[in-house]
């Protein structure tokens, strides 16, 4: 940081100047900017007077105030780097890519800048383009398609062993036998398109439809719980501060169950992220969603589901990290008392790495804790589940991409016939426009 005592005029170091100069070498950013406030209400037309209060207002976090301070430098000497400078680190803080560009554009060729200086231009210049060209890819239509192959080794999620039954009014353990069937395979599609756009410097939005089918083909005989979902949603991206985002979805889900079972969910999130100028970020979010049979034979199921997370990640240039701590209640909306009724605590922890241009890789671990309604014979019943997954996806040339997932679920409940286990892949290849 540049001292000032060697370059104010000798007319300035009179009180209250050199206390000025005195606060400002002192590294007291405060009073060095309340000194010079105070003497721009009688004059501001000394350079050097608003380059202290330019780079002190920086100090202090009052961007505004710093910008006004170093216009009011370029007002009288329109070459001046340091101001120029100065501003564009101010643009760069608060994302105003237009003006920055345009500051390091009038500064990348200017000889009276040292070798560090005209590196840093250099690489705020190539970062800008860099996030322009970003900027542009997100104001567009985009479209995939996608078929695969999945396999469960327990696709209706039943108890295959034997278990018991407590009925504590007769001293009995009940017996129950495990569930009889195969693992099964399955035919996964995926049609996705959407519209992204970029707004302006806070707003953006993403408008997306997706339909998602599972159809099991193996063993054909059993009644597998076949799934077709369609969704439409818009996500709304609020850019409060550069290092503040706030995210608003509204999404509508038409499903097709098995059985004629015709279901609408709609759901509403809103969740705010905070990043971190190391790499660090933090997230709260909330969200509903109203569950909606369609044919009155299934409306005692029609509920209500609500969530509240958070989440913590690390970001590096080739890798995140992340943490999720969720608390969900589910109640039926029509029926006060109800077996499906459920409150869970759950926890995710996940990574996402890049290899290289081409390769991802994924891993996840979870465990949740729920506590059901549903009582049998004075047996409460409590699941605790275990989640592990890993995934990759290959991106071989912007348009082709093979992914594979590989996860594993656990289930132990107290109710034991609704303890079970489920190990799944899914092979997919996508195709984007």
């Amino acid at each position: 940081m540049k001292k000032f005592l060697t370059f104010l005029p000798i007319a300035l170091l009179a009180n209250p100047f050199d206390d000025l100069v005195n606060a400002y070498n002192q590294e007291d950013y405060k009073t060095s900017y309340d000194i010079a406030s105070s003497i721009c209400k009688q004059t501001c037309s000394d350079i050097n007077l608003n380059l202290i209060m330019g780079k002190s207002a920086f100090r202090l976090g009052l961007y505004d105030e710093a910008l006004a301070a170093y216009d009011r430098v370029l007002v009288l000497d329109d070459t001046n780097t340091e101001a120029r400078l100065q501003s564009a680190i101010i643009y760069q803080k608060n994302g105003n890519l237009a003006l920055l560009k345009l500051e390091l554009e009038n500064l990348k060729d200017d000889e009276r800048l040292n070798d560090d200086e005209k590196a840093l231009v250099a690489s705020m210049l190539k970062n800008v383009k860099y996030q322009q060209k970003v900027n542009n890819e997100i104001n567009i239509p985009y479209a995939s398609i996608g078929f695969g192959y999945g396999y469960d080794s327990n696709p209706k999620k039943q108890n295959l062993k034997d278990s018991y039954l407590p009925v504590p009014q007769l001293g009995i353990n009940f017996p129950i036998p495990g569930a009889k069937h195969q693992p099964a395979s399955s035919i996964l599609a995926n049609l996705n398109a959407g519209y992204k756009k970029q707004v302006n410097n806070v707003y953006d939005y993403d408008i997306n439809i997706n339909f998602y089918n599972k159809y099991y083909i193996k063993p054909i005989e059993e009644d597998f719980q076949n799934l077709s979902v369609f969704t439409a949603s818009i996500n709304n991206g609020f850019e409060i501060s550069r290092q503040f985002k706030l995210n608003i979805l509204m999404s509508y889900d038409y499903i097709i169950l098995k059985q004629k079972r015709y279901l609408n969910t709609f759901t509403a999130d809103i969740s705010g992220d905070y990043y971190t100028e190391s790499g660090l970020a933090f997230g709260l979010g909330y969200t509903i969603n109203h569950n909606n049979y369609l044919i009155e034979d299934n409306k005692e199921n029609d509920s209500n589901h609500h969530s509240i997370y958070a989440m913590s990640k690390i970001i590096s240039q080739r890798s995140m990290s992340y943490l999720k701590i969720a608390y969900d209640i589910e109640k039926t909306s029509r029926i006060k008392e109800s077996s499906n009724n459920y409150k869970e605590y759950s926890a995710t922890a996940g990574i996402i790495y890049m290899l290289n241009k081409q390769v991802i890789l994924k891993a996840s671990l979870g465990y949740a804790k729920s506590k059901y309604d549903e009582k049998i014979f004075l047996n409460t019943r409590n699941d605790i589940t275990y989640r592990v997954n890993f995934g990759a996806e290959y991106n071989m040339d912007h348009h082709n991409f093979f992914s594979l997932d590989l996860g594993y679920n656990r289930v132990k409940s107290s109710i034991e016939y609704n303890s079970y286990d489920n190990l799944y892949t899914n092979l997919m290849y996508k195709y984007k426009f």
